[in-house]
């Protein structure tokens, strides 16, 4: 498990007054089977541990056909500048979920990564907040949001 010192927003509401957002960043484009089953067990674990935070998964609404790459990006980027904290899935992050990752970063807004597996790119270490090998991992430090 790796933490860094860095400032994160709290409280259990954002500026308007709504419950606060948790992006989910993960593969999508390939439907990769092993983001999917983390996907499910995170949020299943998520939902059991009783935070009060709203999850987003970029992923909720499928892909339509004609839909355009540029309109499902900018969704996304509004959707990562108005959460909380960005967790990731890092097995083998996808350029997407990289750029995710930069992105929020670069709001200054938390990233926590989940990667299995004790190789992790120099990259997501050094824009991660923090990384662990477990679900478990994930739900503790975002109950550190809430403090």
């Amino acid at each position: 498990m790796t933490v860094k010192s860095l400032g994160s927003k709290r409280g259990t509401t954002n500026k308007s007054g709504r419950t606060a957002s948790i992006y989910l960043a993960h593969p999508i484009a390939s439907a990769n089977p092993l983001s999917i089953e983390w996907k499910k067990e995170f949020i299943k674990k998520y939902k059991e541990s009783g935070l009060p935070f709203h999850l987003i998964d970029p992923s909720r609404g499928g892909f339509v056909d004609g839909r355009h790459d540029d309109i499902i990006v900018q969704n996304n980027k509004k959707d990562i500048a108005n959460s909380i904290a960005l967790v990731a899935y890092t097995r083998t992050p996808s350029a997407g979920t990289s750029m995710e990752i930069m992105f929020a970063y670069m709001l200054h807004i938390p990233v926590y990564t989940f990667c299995p597996s004790t190789k992790i790119s120099a990259w997501v270490l050094m824009h991660s907040y923090a990384t662990t090998a477990t679900v478990e991992g994930l739900i503790q430090y975002l109950r550190r949001l809430t403090v």
